[in-house]
């Protein structure tokens, strides 16, 4: 009987040191980017647990941003700086990969409720359309136990990250995040990190343009003046999250500014149709005014962006429609959009100094 109670405690204690050794080497691995912040790392790559890292970061500097952008990837190129600038309000980017109205609401949640913000900019990328719940789309989009406030959702959240599977962890371990740091974003302001672009662009413009924006444009276009976009299979969820963001805010005294971000031609094939015009004139009428980027632009900055109110949006969305069939003539007539190029007023370089906190370690890499 002692001899079978000496290797049940033996296997016991044997079992413990693997669990422990295992979960040490999860650790290490620092499996999907989730103790990044816990590590004092100041810099995470943005396909890792971004999502826990920046709600995590926020909150242990709750009261020192006054402002949070929210919005999908588009909207992480958005420089915080240059919003603390037009506010006056010290702004951190809390951009997320594949942004959708259900992560929108409870991450806004979170913000009003737990880290004493004071404006809340919501930047639409207007694919949030196509996007339903991205939750259980793998472990990276998995709503972070700090959004509940429950410790015992945190401490098992933690543990069960301590026990990643073999095959993630491996790959952690040959892949970490100090040998990606050069596409990496940093903590301190969360912009999505757009350096390689930056440099390549300026190597060679017409090249970039050519690979990176340019192409396949002949497919798109098509698809465009087709208007094969027109399902907008989470429309209604959106519309449904933004009325709960706009309560929300309003019952905390927290600034909502609504921006539909600009959209290149080719981009619009993803969205463009008439649903799309009746879901903006949708979210004016929850908000009462959007900043819209996203429509057709003239040359020049004149008509670069205009502010949708319930009086205007309906004509705004008929002038719409007028540029959209004046493109699809062009198209018909041409086989091609003429685009202005970079010496058109329009054009905006990139600026001449990347500001982002840490950079040298970027340009050194």
């Amino acid at each position: 009987m002692r001899n079978a109670k000496k290797w049940v405690l033996v296997y016991l204690l044997v079992l413990a040191v693997g669990i422990a050794s295992y979960m040490a080497v999860c650790f290490k691995a620092n499996t999907l980017g989730y103790f990044t912040n816990i590590k004092g790392i100041p810099y995470f790559y943005n396909d890792d647990y971004a999502r826990k890292i920046k709600s995590t970061y926020l909150y242990e500097h709750r009261g020192e941003y006054e402002g949070v952008l929210v919005g999908g990837s588009k909207s992480g190129a958005v420089d915080p700086s240059l919003m603390t600038e037009l506010t006056g309000l010290n702004y951190y980017n809390m951009y997320m990969n594949v942004g959708n109205f259900p992560d929108y609401l409870r991450y806004i949640t979170f913000l009003v409720e737990n880290c004493e913000v004071k404006e809340i900019t919501l930047v639409l990328s207007s694919l949030e359309t196509k996007f339903k719940d991205q939750s259980s789309r793998g472990n990276a989009f998995v709503p972070p136990a700090i959004l509940t406030g429950n410790p015992f959702k945190r401490i098992t959240e933690c543990l069960s990250y301590l026990m990643t599977d073999i095959k993630t962890t491996l790959e952690e371990l040959a892949d970490p995040p100090s040998n990606r740091i050069n596409i990496s974003d940093f903590l301190s302001d969360g912009m999505r990190n757009r350096y390689n672009a930056v440099r390549s662009h300026n190597k060679d413009p017409e090249e970039f343009v050519r690979s990176m924006v340019l192409n396949n444009q002949k497919s798109q276009l098509k698809q465009l003046f087709r208007q094969a976009a027109s399902k907008q299979t989470a429309r209604p969820l959106c519309l449904k999250c933004l009325q709960q963001i706009y309560t929300l805010c309003n019952e905390h005294g927290v600034t909502l500014r609504v921006i539909v971000g600009p959209s290149f031609l080719l981009d619009k094939a993803r969205y463009e149709c008439e649903e799309y015009y009746d879901y903006l004139e949708d979210i004016v009428k929850i908000c009462g005014e959007v900043w819209d980027f996203s429509d057709y632009q003239a040359k020049g900055y004149e008509d670069f962006g205009m502010i949708l109110t319930k009086d205007n949006v309906h004509e705004a969305m008929n002038q719409r429609r007028a540029s959209f069939e004046k493109y699809k003539e062009e198209f018909e007539t041409t086989g091609e959009i003429t685009y202005y190029g970079l010496s058109d007023d329009s054009y905006i370089p990139w600026a001449p100094q990347w500001t982002t906190p840490g950079i040298e370690a970027y340009q050194q890499s």
